[in-house]
């Protein structure tokens, strides 16, 4: 009894009959093909007008479609019994098995022409060579490869873009203007210098021309690109002040074109090759609130951010009350968090405020360079002055900041290598007065007698 258990569990046809061919998984559909077809010797005995026929093995050699089960002693179609969507057999797709000797190859022959037999044998020959997960798994795979190249393409396209960023930033020209569009003669900096580059590169030149997605010349992409190079720069900051053992903090604010109050944030510290280092950390805009408690505030969360706040050794503001105060200042507040940051004077201040005041008491002093900032300011205003200037001179004065003494130093050296041409310059104004208007003959002779005097040559 248990044999025929066994035997029943082997035979590949029954478990057929019993569990469908196309519902079994990949791995065991190609396991029962790879084990062939069954051809065992069955015993098929058939007396026909006093003649014994017995089945004879040779029949699976002529009929390679053939197979046989050993426990219900039948034939079956072997294509037609794994890929037929009906149970076939050698006779038609309507029955399942065949045991009539007399009839086989009669049966046999007419089987092997049906339409439903010539299908299933070519979906036995070609399984697993045109699989749907298969092909499936090639077309992901193709997506992939598309979708990597893209990416390598477009990675490509970034560096050139970055650069640009960081080359504009590093010039300090101006990203955007006020007209971008595509109808513009000037698109300004950011997109003139991405097609420029596009002229030397053919990689962004195609960019450039087939690109519907990402161009990556529309303002918020050039935003996301400065911000981005930005926090790179920040974060190498960061890295440098966590291996750092001290730092300092400079603060200074200004007004900036647009009447926003801008408070710089600078850091000084020692890198880890021994070099001191100041690094520039940001503008905030403190317009809104710039009292001592909103700007210490603000100090100790950048500080915080860069997680450097208890390495705070020193703090350098200008003399403003509300920085420097000793009760209710910045310095003072920023002192709750950081006991050992000890406040100093901003030298540099400090330096500015001794010599102009000590210039100040003096009366020739005052005047002496009064006149120079009065020659500065004479010609920035006058076009006429400013082209005489650039004949005679052959030379411009520099800038005159009121608040940086050193700032004086290059304006007294320029008068004083083009002194007898200056005073040639006025000499003609005041010769020529119908040449000039009244502002111009008043000022020209007024400098004409102040350069001339002996107290401004002695203390030039």
């Amino acid at each position: 009894m248990m044999g025929e258990v066994v035997a029943v569990e082997n035979d590949v046809i029954i478990r057929l009959k019993a569990t469908n061919f196309s519902s079994l998984s990949y791995e065991d559909k190609r396991s029962v093909l790879d084990a062939g077809r069954p051809t065992p010797e069955l015993k098929l005995v058939k007396q026909n007008n006093g003649f014994l026929r017995k089945f004879n093995p040779k029949v699976y050699e002529k009929y390679s479609w053939l197979c046989g089960s050993s426990i219900t002693n039948k034939l079956y179609c072997w294509p037609c019994l794994l890929f037929s969507r009906k149970e076939s057999s050698v006779r038609s797709s309507a029955q399942c098995s065949y045991d009539d000797l007399n009839n086989l190859h009669t049966a046999a022959g007419r089987h092997y022409k049906t339409a439903s037999h010539l299908t299933t044998c070519l979906a036995n020959n070609t399984f697993g060579q045109t699989r749907i997960n298969v092909l499936l798994d090639n077309q992901k795979s193709i997506a992939i490869t598309k979708h990597n190249e893209q990416v390598n393409r477009n990675r490509e396209i970034l560096k050139r873009l970055i650069r640009a960023t960081c080359f504009l930033g590093i010039q300090e020209i101006p990203f955007r203007g006020h007209d971008e569009s595509e109808n513009s003669s000037n698109r300004e900096n950011y997109i003139e210098l991405a097609y420029f580059l596009a002229e030397f590169d053919e990689k962004m030149q195609t960019h450039l021309e087939t690109a519907t997605a990402f161009k990556g010349l529309s303002p918020d992409i050039q935003n996301d690109l400065i911000d981005s190079v930005g926090s790179v720069i920040l974060a190498q900051i960061k890295t440098e002040l966590q291996k750092c053992i001290y730092v300092s903090v400079l603060l200074d604010e200004t007004s900036d074109v647009s009447c926003y109050s801008q408070l710089s944030t600078v850091i000084r510290y020692v890198n880890s090759n021994g070099a001191v280092c100041e690094s520039f950390i940001r503008f905030s805009d403190v317009s809104k609130d710039r009292s001592a408690a909103a700007v210490s505030g603000l100090v100790v969360k950048e500080l915080q951010e860069f997680d450097c706040l208890n390495k705070l050794i020193a703090q350098t503001y200008d003399g403003a009350a509300v920085m420097s105060g000793e009760l209710n200042g910045v310095q003072a507040k920023v002192k709750e968090h950081a006991p050992d940051a000890i406040f100093i004077h901003c030298y540099a201040h400090r330096l500015n405020l001794v010599l102009s005041q000590a210039a100040s008491s003096n009366a020739k002093c005052n005047v002496f360079f009064s006149t120079l900032g009065g020659l500065s300011t004479s010609f920035t205003t006058s076009s006429k002055r400013m082209s005489l200037l650039d004949d005679i001179v052959k030379t411009r004065f520099p800038k005159l900041a009121p608040t940086r003494w050193s700032y004086s130093a290059p304006l007294v050296e320029t008068v004083q290598h083009n002194l007898e041409d200056l005073l040639q310059l006025f000499e003609h104004i005041v010769e020529t007065p119908q040449s000039f208007d009244q502002k111009s003959i008043n000022e020209g002779q007024g400098f004409l007698l102040t350069l001339s005097g002996f107290d401004f040559n002695i203390l030039l």
